[in-house]
């Protein structure tokens, strides 16, 4: 009987694959020696390999008497079989029972599309949102996480770009060569999706049983390998050849050591162009199946508040279409930017004026009643007019015009706007108004501030004095007491080299970056120069941004080689040098913004990143980075120009 198993073999072959014409072998007669019969079979096996092998695999289908050879032909041509595919599926990795942790599941949605190719991937743990997220356009692919909306992007590999070429061996050897999206896109799910991986092992495909998984009818098929004392089952899709259910046994005992399993799969449905453009409109979310129901979302927050502890954020939102751009003003409460609660739906502010900037910047005064901007004072005009915003009616009056006006700074008690002024001609001045639009002083027109030190800044303001650093002939640094008209020289032993002075909100040191050669080192000294300390030290760095906390006890700043090659790095210390700790890399170097929140437990970044400029926000007890989203904000459009009201 044995000896016949061959030809039965090869009938089964015949029967699941059509009508060939081969040989049979015949049995031999009971006086032939034992070699012969063995060299024989093995004959008729070669012959049964490349009668499968030369198969047409379109033709190949399973059932319970199908051939191992005929199975593996399936799983190795399956991904002919299909041109794009979604599923919803799980992985669960199961700790050994003599473990003491519990099993781990995933919950994924993969959407693959062969022709392009493109794909996207979806997923996080079971029971919960979604964590992560990846998109491919066939050229590039974006990673986002999800948690905090941190994104990078990178070119698709050239062998991922083009998988018309795949052509798995039919030959079983030590090298295997797997569809050229299984590895790109990451997920476990793809593994068995583009199942020929499986295909090119040596081992044995057993039929045990028919079973349907996700609606559809498949194979159960045990697979062993000659050298590993383990048990693979597959539930092979009985069409396409693709395995929706995996699971891992370790012998002895039957352990089930992981189990994957597609729960939902669609074949070729209609797809649009948008399915995979990396413009995300909004953060990503697994999309919702019948029967299967969507992870769980937190309860929106109520909408902003003038009551909220944290204030509110204000900043512009546009759709950067180049030459044909929308512009919006746009507010969420603080404690959502925070991440404290969810965050509504985001409110679209009216302009406060008639003709107003694309990018309007906002600068609140320090209790937060109101704020100043700069703005065209007409649709023609040819002057840029100082504006006071009421955010109660959200209304501004104009305080003063110039050809040119730069961002103001305001004042300690709120009463006074310091700003700059061009005449577009080379010409600048420093003046200063009373927020009630009286007092306007040209401060530089004063004889006590040397003409030839001019050009000068604004470098903030101690008490009611403006302080002023000089650029010119004789650098240096002023103050000018806007109640008293008094101006001195503060600071004459720090070097020439100082850069502007940021002063702390209480007035008491006056942050500065030394630059001596290569070196770039902050430093801080007090209004009168007694006390005089090094924070931090880099080489080869640009040191800017810096930034006080609202309690002047602590100092952010940014770093970044001079040309920016290795990004831009955030950093915090406590005003003595002390702790210094790095709290947000900046890939693309191209940090605009920095801002602590009113209770200094946060930061506000506006930073580029793989899909645009965006708001990202640091908690600065944990570190935790995530990119700042609202419900109905598209994440393709860029958001600029932020401002905390406190």
């Amino acid at each position: 009987m044995l000896k016949r198993l061959p030809i039965l073999i090869t009938c089964l072959l015949l029967a699941a694959c059509g009508t060939l014409e081969i040989s049979i072998y015949q049995t031999p007669t009971p006086d032939a020696a034992p070699q012969a019969t063995l060299a024989a079979l093995e004959q008729q096996n070669i012959q049964l390999a490349a009668t499968v092998a030369a198969l047409d695999p379109a033709n190949l289908s399973l059932n319970l008497d199908s051939p191992s050879e005929v199975i593996r032909m399936k799983l190795l041509y399956s991904h002919t079989f299909w041109r794009n595919i979604f599923v919803d599926g799980s992985v669960t990795w199961n700790i050994p029972q003599t473990g003491s942790q519990p099993s781990q599941t995933i919950h994924e949605q993969l959407r693959i599309d062969q022709t392009i190719p493109a794909f996207q991937r979806i997923g996080g743990p079971a029971d919960a949102p979604a964590q992560y997220f990846s998109l491919s356009d066939g050229k590039n692919i974006l990673q986002m996480d999800l948690t905090n909306g941190l994104t990078e992007s990178r070119p698709l590999p050239e062998f991922a770009q083009n998988t018309s070429t795949y052509a798995p061996s039919a030959t079983i050897s030590d090298t295997i060569n797997p569809h050229p999206l299984s590895g790109t896109i990451g997920s476990p799910l793809s593994e068995i999706i583009f199942s020929s991986g499986f295909a090119q092992t040596e081992g044995t495909f057993k039929p045990v049983g028919i079973e349907y998984i996700a609606g559809r009818e498949c194979l159960i098929t045990d697979f062993t390998r000659p050298d590993l004392p383990r048990l693979s089952r597959f539930w092979v899709d009985l069409h396409t050849g693709i395995i929706l259910k995996y699971q891992n046994f370790e012998n002895p005992g039957e352990i089930l050591q992981n189990e994957y399993k597609i729960s939902y799969v669609e074949y070729d449905s209609a797809t649009t162009d948008d399915i995979f453009n990396l413009n995300i409109p909004a953060l990503p979310q697994y999309t919702v199946i019948t029967g299967i129901s969507p992870a769980p979302t937190a309860s929106p927050a109520p909408p902003p508040s003038a009551d909220d502890p944290l204030g509110a954020v204000y900043f512009t939102i546009t759709d950067h279409k180049y030459g044909q751009e929308t512009y919006k003003l746009a507010r969420l409460p603080g404690s959502c930017v925070a991440g404290l609660v969810s965050c509504p739906t985001f409110e679209i502010m009216p302009y406060p004026i008639t003709s107003p900037p694309e990018v309007l910047e906002l600068f609140w005064a320090p209790d937060g009643k109101s704020a100043a901007f700069v703005a065209p004072t007409g649709p023609e005009a040819a002057n840029i007019g100082l504006y006071l915003l009421d955010p109660g009616p959200f209304l501004a009056k104009k305080l003063t015009e110039y050809t040119i006006i730069d961002p103001p700074s305001w004042s300690p008690d709120g009463k006074w706007l310091a700003f700059r002024v061009q005449d577009g001609n080379g010409g600048e001045e420093i003046h200063a108004i009373r927020t009630d639009g009286s007092s306007l002083t040209n401060l530089t027109a004063d004889s006590g501030l040397p003409a030839t030190s001019r050009p000068y800044t604004i470098n903030g303001w101690l008490g009611g004095s403006v302080l002023l650093h000089a650029r010119g002939v004789g650098t240096g640094f002023y103050l000018y007491n806007l109640t008293t008209g008094d101006v001195r020289q503060i600071l004459k032993n720090l070097p020439a080299e100082a850069s502007d002075l940021y002063p702390a909100p209480n007035g008491a040191l006056l942050a500065y970056i030394e630059t001596n050669g290569k070196k770039s080192t902050l430093k801080t000294t007090t209004p009168d120069g007694s006390a005089q300390r090094e924070l931090a030290s880099f080489s080869n760095s640009n040191i800017y941004p810096i930034i006080w906390s609202p309690d002047s006890l602590r100092i952010v700043f940014g770093q970044g080689n001079s040309d920016l090659s290795g990004g831009q790095a955030i950093y915090l210390l406590s005003r003595t040098g002390e702790d210094l700790q790095k709290v947000r890399h900046s890939v693309y170097g191209n940090i605009i913004s920095i801002q602590f929140s009113p209770d200094g437990n946060y930061l506000l970044v506006q930073d580029d990143d793989s899909i645009g400029r965006h708001l990202f926000v640091v908690n600065l007890s944990t570190l935790e980075q995530r990119k700042l989203s609202a419900p109905g904000l598209p994440l393709d459009w860029w958001w600029l120009a932020p401002s905390w009201k406190y």
